[in-house]
């Protein structure tokens, strides 16, 4: 896979912070931009991606499973920027970034925003979510309309509940 990437770098950063996107996102939507831009200007260095699936990045999006290997490009990148490393994640780059996060030790700290817990559908979006992304018609309207290409299959990987178990390092969750 062949990951598109922007870094702001930053002379003397304390840390390089990793701000992965959520579904149907990428490094140019304007949440990301203002999240990233506003990390740079407190003083830190900012990596953005687009995920796998997502924006100029080739490869099929697999819904945050195979995502932490994208996370894990990016934090590469990032540790040539600063002595310490955060990931950022917002929903499917939350739960990358957990999954990351639980085979990196030596990640500074991790912020995951709107993270599912467990795949339950206990919403009308959720339960939306779920007929985009797990259905053949679902994935072609995702792709037409916002073009994010989806892997044709979701193995069901252990929830974020679980995951989060394994992430030894400083933890934020906005929920």
């Amino acid at each position: 896979v062949t990951l598109v990437a922007d870094v702001r770098a930053r002379a003397g950063a304390p840390a390089a912070v990793v701000v992965a996107h959520g579904l149907a996102a990428d490094r140019e939507d304007g949440a990301v931009v203002a999240v990233a831009e506003a990390v740079h200007d407190a003083g830190y260095a900012v990596v953005t991606f687009d995920g796998r699936g997502h924006g100029s990045s080739s490869g099929t999006c697999t819904l945050g499973d195979a995502e932490r290997h994208d996370v894990a490009a990016a934090v590469e990148v990032a540790r040539d920027l600063a002595p310490g490393v955060i990931v950022l994640g917002a929903s499917m780059g939350a739960i990358a970034t957990l999954r990351h996060a639980a085979a990196d030790p030596t990640l500074a700290g991790v912020v995951v925003v709107s993270c599912p817990a467990r795949w339950r559908l206990l919403s009308a979006q959720a339960a939306l979510a779920a007929l985009l992304t797990r259905t053949t018609r679902g994935r072609r309207i995702l792709r037409s309309r916002s073009g994010v290409r989806l892997a044709s299959t979701w193995d069901r990987p252990p929830p974020p509940v679980e995951v989060i178990r394994g992430v030894h390092c400083p933890i934020a969750v906005v929920h």
